[in-house]
This record gives C-alpha cells, sequence and structure tokens, in this order.
C-alpha cells in the first residue's frame, strides 16, 4: 500500500474539519457584555474590567488631592496672619500715597505670592501618585479594590452612561438590574468564505483521487481555473474593500472629529464667558442658549488714560465723562458680526441628533474661594455610528471633551 493513501483520508479529513471548525466558528464564540434589564446595553465586560484598575487609580489620586489641598489650607492659615498684615499696611498707604513704601509693601506681597506658589508646586508634588513607592500603591490599589467591589463599579458606570447629567427625571440603576449575557460581534462573512473554500477543496481533492472529475476533457480543465480565478477574484476584491472601507472610515471620522472639536470651542467660549458675567457655569442647554441669544456684554471705553492721575482729575474739575459704556449681543462678542453659528443648535453633536453631555460642579479652595468645573464631551462614536462601514472594532468608550469634573480646566483632550 503506498504512504499517499494512507496520509491522504488523514489530510483531506483535517482540512475538512478545519473548514467546519472555521465555518462554525462565528455562531459559536461569544463575548460577555453588561446589560441592564433587558435592552440596554453598556459595553463588553472586558472593556470595563480594562477600565476598572485607571478607574481606582483616579480614586487614589482624588485622595492625594485632597491630602495636598489640606496641607495648602495648613500653609496658608500660617501665613494668613502676614498676609493680612501687608494688606492692612498697603491700605494705610494708599491713604499717605508713600510711594517708596507702598513699592515695599507691594514686593513684600510678590515675595509672599510666589513663596506660596513654589510651596503649593511642592506640596503637589510631595502628594503626586508618582511619588508613591510601587510596593505601597501596590497595597492602596489592593485594598480600594477590597472595598469597591465590581459591581458597584459596574453600577457606577451605568449610571454614567444612562444618566450623565445626573437628572432627577431619569431614574438610577440599581445593582439587580445588571447582568451579563453573552454577545457575538463576530463578522460571519470571512469566516463562511474561508471555510468553504477549505470544505470546497477536500470535496475537489476527493472527487480528483476517485477520477470523478475528467480533467483531460478541456471543458472540465478550463471551468476549473475560470472557478479559481473567479474565488481568487472575490477575495481579493474583498480584501481590498475592508481596507479601504476601513481607509475611508478613519478619513471621515478624522474629518468628523475636527467638526466635532470645532463645536466644543464654541461652547466652550460660551461658557467662559456665562462665567465672566455669571459668576458660575451653565448647568444647562437651556440656559446657555438663552444666554447667547438674549443676553449682552457690557464694553467699556476709557476716554481718558485711567493710570494717568493728572488726566483723570482734569477730566472730573471740567466734568467729562471718563468712559463710555456701550452694549452688544453676547453671540457676537464671541463669535463676530457674522459668525452665522445656529445658537439653538450648539448643544447638539455636528451629524447627530444627540446633544453633548454637559456636567457643572463648584467648590471651595483652601483660600475658600469658589472654584468651578465643567466638562462638556461626545463618545467618538455618536457622530459615526450611523456610518455603513462603521467598524465594529471601534473603541466605543472614547470620548473627545473639553473640560474635567476634578481639575478647574477647560482645555480639550485632543
Amino acid at each position: 500500500m503506498e504512504s499517499g493513501s494512507v496520509f491522504k483520508p488523514i489530510i483531506y479529513s483535517l482540512i475538512g474539519l478545519l473548514g467546519i471548525a472555521v465555518v462554525i466558528t462565528p455562531y459559536i464564540s461569544y463575548d460577555e457584555a453588561y446589560f441592564v434589564d433587558d435592552d440596554y446595553y453598556i459595553t463588553m465586560a472586558d472593556s470595563i474590567e480594562a477600565g476598572y484598575e485607571p478607574y481606582i487609580s483616579d480614586l487614589l489620586t482624588a485622595e492625594r488631592n485632597q491630602l495636598a489641598v489640606l496641607k495648602k489650607k495648613e500653609y496658608y492659615n500660617s501665613v494668613k496672619p502676614i498676609s493680612d498684615s501687608l494688606q492692612i499696611e498697603l491700605n494705610k498707604v494708599y491713604g499717605k500715597k508713600d510711594s517708596l513704601l507702598l513699592k515695599k509693601i507691594n514686593k513684600a506681597i510678590r515675595e509672599l505670592e510666589e513663596t506660596t506658589f513654589s510651596i503649593n508646586e511642592k506640596i503637589e508634588k510631595k502628594f503626586s501618585i508618582k511619588k508613591i513607592p510601587k510596593e505601597q500603591l501596590s497595597v492602596k490599589i489592593q485594598s480600594i479594590k477590597d472595598t469597591l467591589m465590581m459591581e458597584d463599579y459596574i453600577v457606577i458606570v451605568a449610571n454614567q452612561i444612562r444618566n450623565p447629567n445626573q437628572l432627577s427625571t431619569i431614574p438610577s440603576i440599581k445593582r439587580e438590574q445588571i447582568d451579563i449575557r453573552k454577545v457575538n460581534l463576530q463578522d460571519k462573512g470571512g469566516y463562511l468564505l474561508f471555510g468553504l473554500i477549505l470544505i470546497g477543496l477536500v470535496g475537489f481533492m476527493v472527487l480528483m483521487d476517485r477520477k470523478l472529475i475528467p480533467l483531460h476533457l478541456p471543458i472540465f480543465r478550463y471551468s476549473i481555473r475560470a472557478s479559481l480565478l473567479i474565488i481568487t477574484g472575490f477575495i481579493g476584491v474583498r480584501v481590498y474593500f475592508t481596507l479601504a472601507n476601513d481607509i475611508k472610515f478613519e478619513e471621515i471620522y478624522e474629518s468628523r472629529e475636527k467638526v466635532v472639536r470645532n463645536k466644543l470651542m464654541q461652547i466652550k467660549n460660551l461658557q467662559v464667558e456665562y462665567l465672566s458675567v455669571n459668576e458660575n457655569y451653565s448647568n444647562s442647554w437651556d440656559s446657555l442658549v438663552d444666554f447667547a441669544k438674549n443676553d449682552s456684554a457690557q464694553i467699556i471705553r476709557y476716554l481718558v488714560d485711567k493710570n494717568d492721575t493728572s488726566a483723570v482729575n482734569n477730566a472730573l474739575r471740567n466734568k467729562q465723562p471718563l468712559k463710555d459704556t456701550t452694549y452688544i449681543p453676547i453671540d457676537i462678542k464671541i463669535f463676530g458680526e457674522s459668525h452665522g453659528i445656529k445658537i439653538d443648535s450648539i448643544s447638539y453633536i455636528p451629524f447627530t441628533s444627540k446633544q453633548f453631555s454637559l456636567k457643572t460642579n463648584k467648590s471651595k479652595n483652601a483660600n475658600n474661594r469658589d472654584v468651578f468645573f465643567i466638562e462638556v464631551k461626545a463618545k467618538g462614536k455618536a457622530f459615526v455610528e450611523m456610518l455603513k462601514i462603521y467598524p465594529k472594532n471601534f473603541d466605543e468608550e472614547k470620548f473627545i471633551k473639553f473640560g474635567s469634573l476634578t481639575e478647574p480646566t477647560t482645555e480639550g483632550n485632543w
């Protein structure tokens, strides 16, 4: 018996089994995903778990920041008597109009401010999470893990996704509403094609061995060649369009992301103006739109040099005005006279009917002064998920935003 006749059935069987395995793979392979109730899909389990560690690090960072705030407050209390005495002396000197003493006190105030700034930097560095030894950091992370269960973290994430603005009209998600289910995100087409080719190849070789395909006849010989060419062409076209779609999607995403960034910058400029006028950020789109459409900004133009005492006194003696005040609409002040921006739709993510997530917060710093926080964001998928070429492996937890709820900044994350 020839060795080929022994190994051929084994080889054919292995190739055939491989083809069958490839075909059924997308139908039996599943990933776990978190769901709220019956129809609200949160995200893949692995992406939640991957975000668990950074979330714990954020908690730890917040804890360290709080310690730094307490330390700064302790320092402020220690220098407050000096600061107060300098301020009192400054007020006295203003009355006496002693320029030399005024310079001396101002210099002392600047030196105190510089010292305070330097000490603040040292405190921030001291309490930075990077300064914690690795072993100590691991112990702290583990202690937080022990107290913050994964289920609790998932509930936090689910509530942030469902109700980013923390509206009282939207009920909070409870732990018992969340369960893990299996979902299938495989692209079945590629698996089916490759699996069927393998199975077809086995069938062809078996028929060849049994001499059921008369290759000596031209019609069969050319038919097989044509079939192979068609299959090769089909695979090539499929691969080409897959790559072309990926490239096209990236181009569309980048161009749309720029539009979204511009919209975020418009919102940012509007919110900064709102803060300067109202001493707080707007926490609702309605109030921000109303401010942009109906409010006015005061523009003051000094008619004399306000730093020139002689000119000011001369104007007062002659009963001449020192300044001229005019008012212009807020939108014109911020965006220009012919901006063309549709204020009513400024809250909407471009290319969608969804609104940006808007969150604001306020707290006190070590000097008991108000510190304002704002965060406006949108998921990256929001403005591309409607595309036919939207890839299944797109990072759906990616955000584009400006601001932060932990730092008083309005910088964008791009």
